[in-house]
């Protein structure tokens, strides 16, 4: 290692050189990866951060040897794009997925320079890296979200326009086609969920969401009113879909906790449409409200088709879609759950997910428990 500190000793304040202990310190204590490589283009140093990341001895590293954790999927190109640079002498960046100690490959950007002796001699490239896997991620989930929102504006929109000309022709002609207006209401209905979900996006975007007037509320009635709303706007739509059937339990007792209504009904609303979209026509959902040690439990159970194990935790987060998602099947560009995640932390609540393939869901809002004068209920 003692390459990097010898031959290319930094300069500290006032001009003055730092000593090679020194800057043997500043190199390893910074928190990004430092790699370096002479005129031959093999690398013949990296910094501790880079050893810690992959969970390699530098022995193991030196040379070529760090290109056998990048991934199999990446390895041909980042060698081609570092050699084609290498040999043109000039400034790269690239990303590319790299293994890190626990197995597991995370995109990192790497940025790479030529650098230069106090005679001018070119003496190799000197790079830097950082993780960026979550905002590949991110930028991953934007694109599919975008991709969503894309296919489902472009048919109720396309729709819409055709059944305006039928209904044009309709009149014009001295009839009135009754089909026609209740397939136009569909589609109404169905841009306008997708222009809230897009509206919904805008707002998470911008800033966390927040409980604007929460006050002391008996959830069991507030519960019965938005199922019963619910249930009655699916009938009313005309959907000749069959769905399933959704069953309301409320336990005993009053059941008060302290929430904003309008975030309330629409927590329970992204629970409602996931339930329902993905179960079967036979369902039924299940929505029960309890006390349950000085808390009240809102939870809704279906018997869909589940979500992989390894996905729950997942399922939260903004724009995700389980990979089982029957795409474009079941509308959505994965928002409902981390809406319903970010609003019931919001309320000072939890949310749990448990699930099984092929046997259903079952979400449960956890929200603290009141008395009716608005009180904290004892557990």
């Amino acid at each position: 290692m003692a390459l990097l500190y010898t031959e290319a000793v930094g300069v500290g304040h006032g001009g003055r050189r730092l000593p090679p202990d020194q800057y043997r310190l500043l190199i390893d204590s910074s928190p990004v990866m430092i790699w370096r490589s002479g005129v031959d283009g093999k690398c013949d140093y990296f910094n501790e951060t880079w050893l810690r990341f992959t969970g390699r001895s530098v022995e193991q590293e030196l040379g070529d040897g760090w290109a056998d954790g990048v991934h199999p999927g990446d390895l041909g190109r980042c060698l081609d794009f570092y050699q084609d640079h290498f040999r043109r002498r000039e400034p790269f960046g690239m990303e590319y997925r790299l293994r890190r100690c626990d197995g597991v490959h995370r995109w990192i950007f790497d940025r790479g320079v030529p650098f230069f002796d106090d005679a001018g001699a070119f003496g190799g490239f000197i790079g830097s890296c950082i993780d960026v896997h979550e905002r590949r991620e991110a930028d991953a989930a934007r694109g599919r979200f975008l991709g969503v929102v894309a296919r489902e504006l472009a048919l109720p929109v396309s729709s819409l326009s055709l059944l305006a000309v039928r209904l044009r022709r309709n009149q014009l002609e001295g009839e009135v086609d009754e089909q026609v207006l209740e397939r136009l209401v569909q589609r109404v209905q169905r841009l306008d969920g997708v222009v809230a979900e897009l509206a919904d996006a805008v707002r998470f975007e911008q800033r966390t969401p927040g409980v604007d007037q929460p006050r002391a509320v008996e959830l069991g009635s507030l519960v019965g009113e938005i199922v019963g709303a619910y249930v009655q706007v699916r009938t009313m739509s005309g959907d000749s879909r069959p769905g399933p059937s959704v069953h309301l339990r409320v336990g005993p007792g009053d059941l008060w906790a302290k929430v904003d209504e309008r975030c309330f009904e629409q927590m329970l609303g992204h629970l409602l449409d996931n339930a329902v979209g993905y179960s079967p026509a036979s369902g039924p959902v299940d929505v029960t409200v309890d006390p349950v040690d000085g808390e009240v439990h809102l939870t809704v159970v279906d018997r869909g088709i589940g979500i992989p194990s390894a996905e729950i935790p997942r399922v939260v987060e903004r724009y995700y879609r389980a990979s089982n998602a029957p795409a474009p099947e079941i509308a959505g560009p994965g928002l409902g759950l981390s809406i319903v995640h970010e609003l019931c932390m919001a309320h000072g609540g939890r949310l749990e997910i448990e699930s099984a393939l092929g046997v259903g869901t079952k979400v449960t809002i956890r929200l603290p428990s009141l008395t009716a004068s608005g009180t904290p209920q004892a557990p």
